[in-house]
């Protein structure tokens, strides 16, 4: 079982990393998107109407895609004041319900964005601007919070078998 999860952890933090790293490029990206909207906007008055589309997808990848990165590197809000308190046997389970936890929400959202999708799709939802269809980067949604919660569920199973911190 241990041989099979360090397996799985190897996979989901190659995944979490390489897309936390496009997140990072389209960070960059962004910003000379919406520096290029500005200096068309300002300077020359014709404003793009493809920009704010575009930065609104990198926006959907940035904020959604690397939620699994986030959590595997511990870098989501923790509020620990209660848990330092405890021994250290009961902080392990109390982390390991907490991940448990976390994996439920994100099935939650996992459920209700592909919700989501599946209206846009329905109803024929498309973009102001390029009349683009708007599920394929609502895909986003589901694809985040459930690689979110993959990720969270790994580390509460890990956690079963994780000695406490003494």
């Amino acid at each position: 079982m241990k041989t099979f999860l360090r397996g799985c952890d190897q996979v989901i933090t190659r995944v979490n990393d390489f897309i936390s790293t496009i997140a990072g490029f389209l960070v960059i990206i962004l910003n000379f998107v919406v520096l290029y909207a500005v200096i068309m906007r300002y300077i020359f008055t014709r404003p793009p109407l493809w920009t704010d589309e575009a930065a609104s997808y990198m926006l959907l990848f940035i904020a959604f895609m690397p939620l699994g990165w986030v959590f595997q590197k511990g870098m989501h809000i923790k509020v620990d004041f209660i848990l330092q308190h405890f021994n250290p046997k009961i902080q392990k389970w109390m982390n390991v319900i907490s991940d448990f936890l976390g994996t439920l929400f994100s099935a939650l959202l996992v459920w209700q964005t592909i919700r989501l999708v599946n209206n846009a799709y329905r109803l024929g939802w498309v973009t102001y601007s390029t009349q683009s269809p708007t599920y394929l980067p609502l895909i986003l949604l589901p694809l985040g919070s459930g690689l979110l919660g993959l990720t969270c569920l790994l580390y509460g199973v890990s956690g079963i078998f994780r000695q406490p911190n003494k």
